[in-house]
C-alpha cells in the first residue's frame, strides 16, 4: 500500500510538471512557429537606435527596441504602449509617463524602469518621479514633437552607450559582421505575448530583380519595400525564364494608400524668383492625365497624405490644370488658366519668335530636370509631357536629364507620417529663408502639447505651403508589396502599407481548417486505485488520421500517466488514467486538448465512472461476559480488520443498543482497528440486548457486526421507561432452552412406556 501511494505522488508531481508548460490558447490553434523570409533593398543594416538608419535598418530596430507609445495602425496617433498611461499639463508644460511594469530586457529578463527611460531621453529635461513614472518638462519647447516623433523613441537600457539588447517583441539572434542579413528570434518574456512567429531574417538584395526572383522561387516571403515605383507585371529572369509577380499562383501583391509621391518642384531662384510665375506653372500641371500614364497612384495636393486624418489640411489650394475633351474626343490638357495668368502677369511674345519674354522683356528661358528614357520610362514621359505643355504655353522650356543647374524638376519622395517631418522634406529646405511663416506654424506645432491646437498650427502650415512654395505634388503611388500568400497570414495594412511593426507581429502560420478530436476509454469505469487506458483520436476537417498533433490531457481528479504526447499515424495517442481514492462513486471528465502548427485547435472529452475499491472492512463483535445481572457492566469489543486480517486504524465506529434500559460508556480505540466500550443494563426482568457496531472508513466498504448481552431482571415493578421491552433472547440461551426440553420430552416419554 505504501509503495503504491509513493509511486502515485511521483505521478502527481510528475502530471502538475507538465502542465506547467501547457500551451497557451493561442498555441492550441496552431499558429506559433515558422522562420519568415524579408528581402530588403540594398543597404547595411544598422541595428544602433541611436544612429540614423535606413528604412530597412529602422524596420528591425523598430521590433528589437519597444517605445513609450506606437503608432495606431488605424487611427495614426500615438498610443501608449510601453507606457501604460501619460498625462498632459498644458499649463505647466509637462507630461507624466507611468510605465508598465512588465515589459523586460531582453539579457536578463529586468524590467524597464523610469531609469532606463532617463537614460534613453538624454538631453531632455526628464525627472524621475518613481521607479515607475517619469515627469517631461517641455517649457522651453519641444512638447508637441515629443508627444508624436518622441513618444515612438526606442528605449535603450541603462549603462548601454552602443546598445545591444532591447526590450521589444523579438530579440537579436544573429548579424554578420556584413550587415547583409540579420535574424531576429521571438521574445517569450513580451508583455504583449509572444509573437507568433518564430523567427524573421531580413536579407539584402541588390535590386528588385533579385528580390523578386527569390520570392518567385520561393527563397523568401516578401519583398521588403513598397513596388510602387515598380510594375508587378515585369518579368524577371527564374532559372533562365522570363516571370513575373502577378503571374505567380503562389504570390499575392498588397495595393493599400502609399506615402511614395511624385512632385514637380520649382527652384525659387533666378527665373523662378517670382511668386505668381512659380503659381502659373503649378496651374498648367495635368494631374489626371498622369494618373492614366503611371497606374496604381492617386492624385495629391500637398506633403502630407489625404489618408492621414489627424494632419491632412482639406482646404489648401489644389492647383491643376484639369483637361477637356477635344474635337476628335480625346482628353487635352485645359491651358486657359495657365494662359490668362500669363498675360496677367505681363510675360509676353513681344518679338514675335513665338516664346514669351519676361515682363521686363529680358529673355525667359528655364532648364527641367528629369530622368532619361534608359533609367524611368515612365518618369521620363511624364516629364516630356510637361515640357510639351509649357511650350505650347510659348514658355522656353528644355528638358535635360544631366543638368546641375535647373529651374524645374520632376523627382520622388515620401511623405512623412508625422507633422515634424514636415520641415525634413528635402525640397522645402530652401524656402525657410523665403517664408519664414511656414516654418513659425511648423514651430508652434512642435511646441504645442494641445493635440487640437496641434492640429491647428500643422493645417496652417500646410495651408502656407500650398500658397506659396508651389512646389506641385501629383500623384501618390499606391503601396504595393509583394509576398508568398500560401504560408502566412495576419498583415495589417495601414497608410504606408503592410511593411509595419503591427504585421511582424501579427503574422502567423495560415491555417489549413480545424481538428476534431474525440476521447474513449476501455472501460467505461474503474474502481478507486485502478487504470484504465485513454485513447485519443484527431481528425481534419476530411475526417482523415492526422499523424503528429500534440495532445495535452487533463483529468478533472485523479492522474494521467504521460498527459502530453503526439498522436501516431492512425491520428491517436493513448495514455493511462489512474483513478483517485474515494469513498462513493462519482463521475469523472477527462478532457483533451489538440494543436498542430497550421490547424485550428480542438478540445474533446469522456466521462468515465469511477466506484470506491471492493475493499471491505470485517468487523467482530465480542462481549466479556454474555450474561450480567441488572445494575452490572461488561465491556464490550470490536475488532477491525482487512481482508488480509490486519488491523485498520482510524475508522470512524459507531456502537449502538436496540433497546431501552441499558447504556454504552464512551467508546475507545484502545489498539489499530480495537475498539471497547463498557455496557450495563437496567431491567426487572430477564432481557437480552443486542449490541451493533457500524464501521466507516475512506476508501473501504463499511462493514456492521453485532452481539448479544443478557440481562437478568432484579425482580418487583418494571420501570416505566422499560415496560413495554421485549426480550430478545440470545442464541446460546435458546439453544439451552432447546436442549432442556428435548431432555424432559424423552424423561416424559420413557415414563409413559413404564
Amino acid at each position: 500500500m505504501r509503495a503504491l501511494a509513493c509511486v502515485l505522488a511521483m505521478l502527481f508531481v510528475f502530471s502538475f510538471a507538465a502542465s506547467a508548460f501547457a500551451a497557451t490558447p493561442e498555441e492550441l490553434s496552431g499558429m506559433y512557429g515558422g522562420d519568415f523570409r524579408v528581402a530588403v533593398k540594398d543597404t547595411t543594416l544598422d541595428l544602433n537606435p541611436n544612429n540614423e538608419s535606413d528604412e530597412a535598418s529602422l524596420h528591425v530596430i523598430d521590433l528589437l527596441y519597444d517605445s513609450l507609445g506606437r503608432l495606431d495602425p488605424v487611427t495614426l496617433q500615438v498610443v501608449p504602449w510601453v507606457a501604460e498611461s501619460w498625462s498632459v499639463d498644458t499649463g505647466d508644460q509637462t507630461v507624466s509617463v507611468v510605465l508598465r511594469t512588465d515589459v523586460l530586457w531582453h539579457d536578463d529578463d529586468s524590467p524597464v524602469d523610469a531609469y532606463d527611460v532617463e537614460h534613453t531621453y538624454d538631453g531632455y529635461d526628464v525627472n524621475v518621479v518613481s521607479a515607475t513614472e517619469v515627469s517631461f518638462d517641455f517649457s522651453g519647447g519641444g512638447g508637441g514633437k515629443f508627444m508624436t516623433e518622441g513618444l515612438q523613441k526606442p528605449l535603450v537600457k541603462l549603462g548601454e552607450t552602443t546598445p545591444s539588447e532591447g526590450c521589444g517583441p523579438f530579440r537579436l539572434i544573429s548579424a554578420p559582421e556584413d550587415k547583409k542579413s540579420v535574424t531576429i528570434g521571438a521574445y517569450d518574456g513580451y508583455f504583449n505575448g509572444r509573437p507568433y512567429l518564430d523567427s524573421i531574417t531580413f536579407s539584402v538584395k541588390e535590386n528588385i530583380s533579385e528580390a523578386a526572383e527569390d520570392l518567385i522561387k520561393n527563397e523568401t516571403d516578401f519583398i521588403g519595400w513598397t513596388l510602387g515605383f515598380t510594375d508587378p507585371t515585369d518579368k524577371h529572369n527564374v532559372s533562365g525564364h522570363p516571370t513575373s509577380i502577378i503571374n505567380e499562383t503562389h504570390l499575392a501583391v498588397s495595393m493599400g494608400h502609399g506615402l511614395e509621391y511624385l512632385f514637380i518642384a520649382f527652384n525659387p531662384i533666378d527665373e523662378l524668383t517670382s511668386l505668381d510665375l512659380r503659381r502659373t506653372l503649378a496651374m498648367a500641371i495635368n494631374k489626371e492625365v498622369y494618373l492614366t500614364v503611371q497606374p496604381n497612384t492617386r492624385i495629391v495636393h500637398s506633403p502630407m497624405s489625404p489618408f492621414n486624418e489627424p494632419w491632412y489640411n482639406q482646404s489648401i489650394v489644389e492647383y491643376n490644370a484639369g483637361y477637356y475633351f477635344d474635337e476628335a474626343g480625346n482628353p487635352a490638357t485645359n491651358p486657359l488658366p495657365a494662359l490668362a495668368e500669363l498675360g496677367k502677369l505681363n510675360y509676353t511674345d513681344r518679338d514675335g519668335d513665338g516664346l514669351r519674354e519676361k515682363p521686363d522683356g529680358s529673355v525667359l528661358r528655364m532648364t527641367m530636370l528629369g530622368p532619361s528614357q534608359s533609367v524611368d520610362l515612365i518618369k521620363s514621359n511624364l516629364a516630356l509631357n510637361y515640357e510639351g505643355m509649357l511650350t505650347s504655353l510659348g514658355l522656353n522650356v528644355t528638358l535635360n536629364t544631366t543638368a546641375t543647374d535647373f529651374d524645374i524638376y520632376l523627382a520622388a519622395d515620401k511623405l512623412p507620417l508625422e507633422p515634424a517631418a514636415i520641415r525634413e522634406i528635402p525640397m522645402l529646405a530652401g524656402y525657410v529663408v523665403l517664408y519664414p511663416e511656414i516654418m513659425a506654424a511648423l514651430d508652434a506645432a512642435d511646441d504645442e502639447l494641445d493635440v487640437a491646437t496641434r492640429q491647428m498650427y500643422v493645417h496652417k502650415a500646410l495651408g502656407l505651403i500650398s500658397e506659396l512654395v508651389p512646389f506641385a505634388p501629383i500623384t501618390s503611388y499606391d503601396a504595393i508589396e509583394a509576398y508568398n500568400r500560401t504560408t502566412f497570414e495576419g498583415w495589417v495594412s495601414m497608410v504606408g502599407g503592410i511593411n509595419n511593426f503591427w504585421s511582424f507581429t501579427n503574422l502567423h502560420k495560415m491555417q489549413e481548417g480545424t481538428l476534431s478530436v474525440t476521447v474513449s476509454t476501455i472501460d467505461p469505469s474503474v474502481e478507486s486505485g485502478g487504470n484504465v487506458t485513454v485513447i485519443v483520436r484527431v481528425l481534419d476537417q476530411s475526417e482523415s488520421s492526422v499523424q503528429g498533433v500534440n495532445v495535452e490531457l487533463s483529468a478533472s481528479i485523479g492522474i494521467l500517466v504521460s498527459p502530453n504526447g503526439t498522436t501516431d499515424s492512425l491520428g491517436q495517442y493513448e495514455t493511462e488514467y489512474v483513478a483517485p481514492d474515494i469513498p462513493n462513486s462519482m463521475d469523472i471528465m477527462i478532457e483533451a486538448t489538440a494543436f498542430l502548427w497550421g490547424y485550428g485547435g480542438s478540445t474533446g472529452g469522456v466521462q468515465i465512472a469511477v466506484h470506491p475499491a471492493d475493499n471491505p472492512l470485517e468487523v467482530v463483535v465480542s462481549r466479556q461476559t454474555s450474561i450480567i445481572d441488572s445494575g452490572q457492566v461488561t465491556t464490550v469489543s470490536a475488532v477491525i480488520t482487512d481482508r488480509d486480517g490486519l488491523g485498520v486504524p482510524n475508522c470512524t465506529v459507531h456502537m449502538t443498543v436496540d433497546l431501552g434500559g441499558a447504556t454504552l460508556g464512551i467508546l475507545n480505540e484502545v489498539a489499530d482497528g480495537q475498539w471497547s466500550a463498557t455496557f450495563e443494563g437496567n431491567v426487572t426482568v430477564d432481557t437480552n440486548f443486542r449490541v451493533t457496531a457500524l464501521v466507516q472508513k475512506e476508501g473501504c466498504q463499511e462493514g456492521s457486526a453485532f452481539t448479544n448481552v443478557l440481562v437478568r431482571g432484579w425482580g418487583g415493578v418494571q420501570p416505566a421507561e422499560i415496560e413495554k421491552t421485549e426480550s430478545i433472547p440470545d442464541v446460546g440461551v435458546l439453544a439451552m432452552i432447546s436442549v432442556t426440553l428435548v431432555a424432559l420430552l424423552v424423561i416424559a416419554y420413557r415414563r409413559r412406556e413404564h
